[in-house]
């Protein structure tokens, strides 16, 4: 490429002082901006390891309840049947989780 009679070729400068100092407060706001966000990370990272400990239990605490309710429903009928005589007995059991 031929460079037109009056146009100079662009020469590398030294970066002003008012530039540099942009350039290391958006350093500044973008370390903040990162920080920032790698803690919302690691909250909702300990929120997704609660839940997944806390939905195991509640679901065996609903079927032991469940159970239980199931079991008292069908003693108080006129007589009783294998499926009562078996929900009573889990009824006499404590549910917990293995």
């Amino acid at each position: 490429m031929k460079h037109k009679k009056s146009e100079k070729p662009k020469k590398h400068s030294k970066p002003e002082k008012n530039d540099l100092d942009k350039l290391r407060q958006q350093i500044d706001n973008l370390q903040k901006e990162k920080d920032e966000l790698f803690g919302k990370l690691q909250r909702v990272s300990a929120d997704y390891a609660n839940f997944q400990k806390r939905v195991p239990k509640q679901i065996a605490d609903t079927i032991c309840y469940e159970k239980e309710k199931i079991a008292k429903t069908k003693q108080r009928g006129p007589k009783m049947s294998t499926f009562s005589l078996r929900a009573s007995r889990l009824s006499t059991t404590k549910c917990s989780i293995s």
